[in-house]
């Protein structure tokens, strides 16, 4: 998952909006690099406005 962190970014328990998430497939050997996009729920790709200051959190969600 990768979030702009929308409220104070200083505090532990921050608001956020979810910009998208990034699929790894079978790919996940450290030595395995590559390029993966970030895509919205329907796998279309997601540009970011990088503009001015931001704070953005990418979480990592392992399948069992």
């Amino acid at each position: 998952m990768f979030d702009e962190v929308t409220g104070d970014r200083t505090v532990t328990n921050q608001t956020t909006v979810n910009l998208g998430k990034i699929c790894l497939g079978q790919h996940r050997a450290h030595f395995d690099y590559r390029y993966f996009p970030l895509v919205d729920g329907q796998g279309n790709p997601v540009v970011l406005d990088w503009s001015g200051e931001k704070t953005f959190r990418l979480t990592w969600a392992a399948r069992k």
